[in-house]
């Protein structure tokens, strides 16, 4: 069998009878070296586990001289919600296992000699499960802070064009203190030619590529920006059209410095123009 290198694993192993405690721990180093481990025995050593907090996987027998097993999955996650916990006994029931598992609990193993060997297997794949669940979490803990970080509006709407959800910089965009209040609202309210935005709504439903476009935009306070508008159409495993992700920039002042910069080319082109007719004027004399 191979040997399982787990240093981050640290279990509170709780029975009264130090023969299953061996028992247990017979069967986790068969597959588990090296592992840490505490062997609860009492109230006071659980509860000093409890504060100490140094443990990160919990086996506990059902019936125990001074508790049961569904109080001590209570009392664990409470503490640690996350925590796995695993019950190892020989006196629960159906009835117990179906009551723990909705009280959180994660696996059950039967002290049985036939059953003996799954234990070391229930905490690795219950571990693999508890990593798994972290990596996740801190995905979208990095999502999450990448989607509100970052200087664009971006944006989830449904096939209706509805807002599911946007950023801080899209609320404020927009003129909105929370981004909760985009929530639900049509992005189409908020665009000046609101036939632009079908235009390039209909290109997204035929190509699904990645297609842009720029417009004029009136915020909540009636403030008018100019928007570049980049998004993709998402759809289903059927083709069918589930709604549009995307990215808005905010690019007012580098519009309004290409308006001035026309501005002044006219204004010249107009004064070379007087120039020109003032001095055929002159030659005309």
């Amino acid at each position: 069998m191979r040997i399982v290198t787990m240093i981050q694993l640290k279990v509170l192993i709780i029975d009264d009878n130090s023969s299953d405690r061996a028992l247990a721990l017979r069967e986790l180093k068969k597959l588990f070296n090296p592992f840490q481990y505490q062997q609860i025995i009492d109230e006071a050593s659980f509860a000093e586990a409890l504060e100490q907090d140094k443990f990160n996987l919990v086996i506990t027998d059902y019936q125990l001289c001074w508790t049961t097993g569904l109080k001590i999955l209570h009392r664990i996650k409470q503490q640690k919600p996350d925590c796995p916990v695993i019950m190892f006994t020989g006196t629960g029931s159906e009835e117990i296992a179906v009551q723990a598992m909705k009280a959180g609990l994660d696996d059950y193993v039967i002290k049985s000699p036939r059953h003996y060997v799954r234990l070391a297997a229930a905490v690795l794949s219950t571990w693999q499960k508890y990593e798994q669940k972290k990596a996740l979490q801190k995905f979208k803990q990095s999502y999450y802070r990448f989607f509100e970080r970052i200087p664009l509006g971006l944006y989830r709407l449904d096939a209706n064009g509805a807002i599911v959800e946007g950023n801080s910089t899209l609320a404020k965009m927009l003129g909105y203190s929370r981004q909760q209040d985009l929530q639900g609202q049509s992005i189409f309210k908020y665009y000046l030619k609101p036939e632009i935005y079908l235009s390039w709504q209909q290109q997204l439903e035929r190509h699904s590529a990645t297609a842009e476009f720029t417009a004029q935009v009136c915020t909540r306070n009636g403030e008018t920006i100019w928007v570049n508008n980049h998004a993709i159409a998402v759809k289903d495993e059927g083709g069918n059209l589930v709604g549009y992700e995307g990215a808005i920039t905010d690019i007012t002042a580098n519009k309004q410095a290409e308006l001035e910069r026309l501005e002044l080319l006219n204004r010249e082109r107009q004064t070379r123009q007087e120039a020109e007719t003032v001095n055929r004027i002159k030659d005309e004399f």
